[in-house]
C-alpha cells in the first residue's frame, strides 16, 4: 500500500480552497487533512496536523509572505511548503528559498498539475514557475543546504 501525502492548503479565497481540494482529492496517494485562509488558523492547524506538503499563497492570511512563510515553517518543520500564488512576485522568490520552501508556482490555469508538484516536492527536488527561474539563476550563494526533503 502506498504511504498518503498529507497536505494543508492556506488561501484566503474559498472557491481556490475548494479546487485545489477537488484536484488533489482525485489522486489515491494524496489527501487535505485541512485548509485556512488566515496566518492564525494557518500556524495553528499546520502545527496541529503536521502535514506533509503546505500549499500556500503568499498574498493571504493578512501577512507579508516572508512572515507566513516563517511562520509555518517554525509550526511544522517537517512540512515541504510550496508557493502557489496568484501575484508574480520576482523579488520575494529568492527570498522563501531561502526560507527553506521546495515550490514556487503561479496560479496560471492552476498550475497545470498540482499532484505532480506535490510528489516533486515530497520527492525531495525543488520546482519553479518557469517565468520566474530568472530570479534564482543568477543566485551568487547557494540557495540551499543538502537535506534531505524528510527527517
Amino acid at each position: 500500500m502506498l504511504d498518503t501525502t498529507t497536505i494543508l492548503i492556506i488561501d484566503d479565497h474559498p472557491s481556490v480552497r475548494n479546487g485545489l481540494r477537488a484536484l488533489i482529492e482525485t489522486a489515491s496517494d494524496m489527501v487535505v487533512v485541512g485548509d485556512a485562509c488566515d496566518c492564525e488558523t494557518a500556524v495553528r492547524m499546520s502545527y496541529t496536523l503536521q502535514p506533509d506538503v503546505i500549499i500556500l499563497d503568499m498574498m493571504s492570511a493578512g501577512q507579508d509572505g516572508i512572515g507566513i512563510v516563517r511562520a509555518v515553517r517554525r509550526s511544522s518543520p517537517r512540512s515541504q511548503i510550496l508557493i502557489l500564488t496568484g501575484h508574480e512576485r520576482s523579488d520575494q522568490v529568492l527570498a522563501v528559498f531561502r526560507e527553506g520552501v521546495r515550490g514556487y508556482l503561479l496560479k496560471d490555469p492552476l498550475s497545470a498539475n498540482i499532484t505532480a508538484a506535490i510528489r516533486s516536492v515530497i520527492d525531495g527536488r525543488i520546482i519553479i514557475h518557469r517565468g520566474l527561474a530568472h530570479a534564482v539563476s543568477g543566485a551568487r550563494e547557494p540557495l540551499f543546504e543538502s537535506q534531505p526533503a524528510h527527517t
